[in-house]
């Protein structure tokens, strides 16, 4: 009686750990899935409410004055970051290197009436290129909604633009694309220096690397344009759930890669490293 007395106690520790562990799996989106985003119209919008309908958490990087597009400033998910005068300076460096490559008109003033009194309009659109370094600083990963601004496919138009040229600059964040006109997925292949022809198969789970993504787009986004999001964000989820991953909690099927990112990030259709800054 007492061997079976002992053997029943084992299976009950037994099956309530593996219970525990599927329980951890099932809310993994929910819990350790950061979208990271801007708060501006149509793209930024729409991402949101697509993370917040699938329980993702969503961070908005903000700054006083700030002028969000939200309609779900009541979701438990949903936090704003306000950040300070002395933090959004420092974008200024990484937006002078990206325009070395866009190549673009880059005014940067500084607020001379006081930053959380400042009405000034070009102090305003200066600080809308700044909240985009933030938005890339702490993340391995960006998934963009877009329009390429080069025949040679190298660069993004628009405010989408900035964000993506300084993570392309960082040479550690991997860049996706949906591409509007293309109505296909593309990702920035470091050699080639330009971006790459892919499908959404072929973009891994991002949680197997980090916990926190960026997610923007065009202000121009149009009907066709949201099915990419709610269908990446699904596979994602998908990607995420317990039939998907091994026991070391990466993803279970191999996911074939061109060889074009193999050769630029060795095996991994990910960088190696695991720093979060810049």
């Amino acid at each position: 009686y007492r061997t079976i007395h002992y053997l029943f106690i084992y299976l009950l520790i037994f099956f309530s750990a593996m219970f525990s562990t599927l329980a951890a799996f099932e809310t993994r989106p929910e819990k350790n899935l950061l979208a990271i985003t801007g708060g501006a119209i149509r793209s930024d919008t729409e991402w949101t409410k697509c993370c917040l309908e699938r329980n993702l958490s969503v961070q908005i990087m903000s700054f006083p004055r700030h002028r969000l597009e939200l309609s779900y400033t009541d979701s438990s998910h949903l936090s704003i970051v306000r950040l300070k005068e002395s933090e959004l300076l420092i974008a200024d460096a990484f937006l002078k290197k990206a325009n070395a490559t866009l190549k673009r008109k880059l005014n940067l003033p500084k607020c001379c009436h006081g930053y959380d009194g400042c009405r000034n309009r070009h102090c305003y659109a200066a600080n809308l290129l700044r909240r985009n370094y933030h938005q890339i600083k702490n993340t391995l990963v960006v998934f963009a909604v877009g329009y390429f601004d080069s025949p040679n496919q190298d660069k993004v138009k628009g405010g989408t633009g900035w964000t993506v040229q300084m993570a392309i600059d960082s040479k550690k964040i991997r860049v996706y694309l949906f591409e509007q006109n293309e109505r296909e997925w593309y990702f920035y292949d470091c050699l080639s220096k330009k971006f790459v022809k892919t499908s959404l198969l072929n973009i891994p789970y991002v949680g197997s690397i980090s916990s926190s993504f960026t997610v923007i787009g065009t202000r121009n986004l149009d009907s066709m344009g949201k099915t990419p999001i709610r269908e990446l964000l699904d596979r994602q989820i998908s990607l995420s759930s317990p039939s998907s991953l091994s026991c070391c909690g990466v993803i279970g099927p191999m996911i074939t890669q061109p060889r074009s990112v193999l050769t630029a990030y060795g095996s991994s259709p990910f960088p190696r490293t695991t720093s979060r800054g810049l």
